[in-house]
């Protein structure tokens, strides 16, 4: 008697019907960031649109799952959050609509809607913890369901959420609500997303000329051997490099007089090359260390392997996870060297 295969999400009209939606909005939001990449609304609205339907293929593979778990919880939690802080980051709504700052503090002062509101959901967070550990006496319940209501809402989703709005705001430019060049955000995205296929490329193409043991089919490319990690590395630099030498006016075919030596192109690529170099190594490990929190994670709450309602990739959750790391630790550092340069200079 043959069985059949389980597969992660049943072929109901629902599912279907959220498959094509996820398609739909995912292939949208790319075409309106190569239309109109220059558009600070444009980023802020792709990557709340991509923290939502992380967050609602979450529910509704817990719910395919029968996992222990509130969906009205997660949605609160996880779906507003990306939009209230990308307003307030941006002050879409008061600068472009209202024409004025809400300001708070002052006698006659109006408080900021968008800050109440951010307060207002951690508050329900904070109050969803407390509910969540006290009202089953049985311990394992209880952690059960802070795992699937809880963590799965914060963790990617308010992480990332609040590194990308961190690093829009320094690219910001109130007056004209555009970007002067690509913001470091969506680049830190792209590095760590091309370190994670660059890593699972080189694991899957070496398999075959390496003993056995000497690779792993994880997709955190933390448990991966070091060839791996250093193909990976070595290959990002170097795409990320060429990137740089077509886009140095060095190279470029229309020189004012004759053009410049090759030692003269030579010293002005070396520095971006090692600068280069060392912010994919930086944003690779960070990227790794996210992934591992990701498959601990879905690990201790029995998620082992489960497929995305977009085809072809893992699950938002898991893209997510690498990102999250990397911009929230390259926005912890940035900020720890400001603060180092205010305290000693």
């Amino acid at each position: 008697m043959n069985a059949t295969p389980k597969t992660p999400f049943p072929s109901s009209g629902r599912h279907a019907a959220a498959k094509a939606a996820f398609t739909f909005l995912v292939l949208l939001s790319a075409g309106w960031i190569v239309l109109d990449s220059n558009s600070l609304p444009v980023y802020i609205v792709c990557f709340c649109i991509l923290c939502n339907m992380a967050t609602l293929e979450w529910s509704l593979l817990l719910e395919e799952k029968k996992k222990l778990c509130h969906r009205w919880l997660i949605l609160l939690l996880g779906l507003p959050y990306p939009w209230l802080l990308g307003f307030d980051g941006v002050r879409i709504f008061t600068v472009s609509v209202l024409g004025c700052a809400y300001r708070s503090g002052g006698q006659h002062e109006y408080p900021d809607p968008w800050n109440v509101a951010i307060a207002f959901i951690g508050f329900i967070a904070m109050a969803a913890l407390l509910w969540e550990m006290t009202r089953s006496s049985e311990p394992e319940k209880s952690l059960a369901s802070v795992s699937t209501d809880l963590l799965v809402s914060i963790v990617p989703v308010w992480f990332f959420s609040w590194g990308i709005i961190a690093i829009l705001n320094e690219s910001i430019n109130l007056q004209t609500l555009v970007f002067d060049a690509w913001p470091p955000a969506v680049k830190i995205i792209l590095i760590a997303l091309s370190f994670n296929a660059a890593s699972w490329l080189i694991n899957r193409s070496a398999s075959g000329f390496l003993p056995r043991g000497h690779t792993s089919s994880s997709p955190s490319p933390i448990r991966k051997p070091w060839h791996t990690l250093m193909g990976s590395w070595l290959l990002v630099s170097a795409i990320w490099i060429i990137i740089t030498v077509v886009q140095t006016p060095l190279f470029s075919l229309d020189y004012e007089h004759t053009p410049p030596p090759r030692i003269e192109i030579l010293r002005a690529l070396l520095p971006q090359s090692l600068t280069i170099l060392a912010t994919v190594l930086a944003v690779a490990c960070m990227t790794a260390c996210g992934n591992r929190v990701c498959i601990t994670l879905k690990r201790s709450i029995g998620l082992t392997r489960h497929r995305s309602l977009l085809p072809g990739l893992p699950g938002f959750v898991p893209l997510l996870c690498g990102p999250d790391f990397a911009i929230a630790g390259w926005q912890l550092l940035n900020t720890a060297e400001r603060l180092f340069h205010y305290i000693f200079t």
